[in-house]
């Protein structure tokens, strides 16, 4: 069986693609895993599933009739609030997939797929997700104010833990021409018109309710929180209606700089493949 991983980023239309997926009937040449099992199913940090257990399952999933698997979860890159404990973006990730490197013995043939997006816009998102689920901290206490943080750490641990895997990087930039074709590779089926939507990612938190969310820190318990944080963002719209936009805008043109310039040394790495849908460009 080949296995198709996708694993994150975080705030890059996951969710979505992972809600598409789920519409398309079960057959024996295509299934995706739905991310709540696996997930469940990962011997990682903040699950009670010992890494035995997890290999069991996925070496039993891998007998299975179907000749290609689908998982997608962006966990795997790290939690969001992890943003809040680290120095660098996703630090954990070598360590996470260390916990799941067994399905390079279980499966046929690996594809790892992992979409970025540009730093000016990631990190402000992906704050308003940590705010939701971690512990507030502000948006200054992130990586301790080192916001100049490649990709390419990142992709470096993912060819380290599956060195002969094919890795595809996509560019949420281009989600909208890339939607149909990346479906199509990965199934072999066309999406009915309709399925993509235009909201292809959550919205991000105004900066009002990111001030509410210190607040909120305080007395609201984590289950509510997420539900309530966002009622107040979507509540204060009227007259908040900027999304939270914490940088200058000298650092947002470094950090396009730093994006564009990742970039490039994805695409000079024979390693790597882009993955471009048509008339996908950046």
């Amino acid at each position: 069986m080949k296995l198709h991983l996708h694993i994150g980023a975080h705030k890059t239309a996951t969710s979505h693609l992972q809600d598409c997926l789920k519409k398309i009937p079960e057959g024996d040449d295509f299934y995706f895993l739905e991310t709540d099992i696996a997930r469940k199913n990962f011997s990682m940090e903040g699950n009670s599933c010992t890494l035995q257990d997890s290999e069991r399952f996925y070496r039993d999933l891998a007998n299975q009739k179907y000749k290609s698997l689908l998982i997608s979860d962006e966990n795997i890159c790290g939690h969001s609030y992890h943003i809040f404990r680290d120095q660098r973006l996703y630090q954990t990730i070598g360590e996470r997939l260390k916990r799941i490197v067994f399905f390079r013995n279980i499966f046929d043939d690996i594809e790892i797929w992992l979409t970025l997006r540009s730093q000016e816009t990631f990190f402000p998102s992906l704050y308003c997700e940590a705010v939701r689920w971690g512990s507030f901290k502000s948006f200054s206490h992130v990586f301790e104010g080192n916001f100049h943080q490649s990709w390419l750490p990142v992709i470096d641990e993912v060819k380290k833990s599956f060195p002969s895997a094919k890795l595809n990087i996509l560019l949420y930039e281009n989600y909208g021409e890339n939607f149909s074709p990346l479906i199509y590779e990965i199934t072999g089926i066309t999406p009915s018109q309709g399925v993509f939507s235009e909201q292809a990612v959550y919205t991000s938190l105004n900066g009002f309710s990111v001030k509410a969310s210190s607040m909120i820190n305080k007395f609201c318990p984590v289950p509510q929180r997420p539900f309530l944080i966002r009622s107040i963002s979507r509540l204060s719209k009227r007259f908040s209606q900027g999304k939270f936009q914490p940088f200058s805008k000298q650092q947002a043109i470094e950090l396009k700089q730093l994006y564009a310039s990742d970039i490039k040394a994805l695409k000079d790495d024979p390693a790597i493949s882009m993955f471009r849908g048509r008339g996908a460009d950046l």
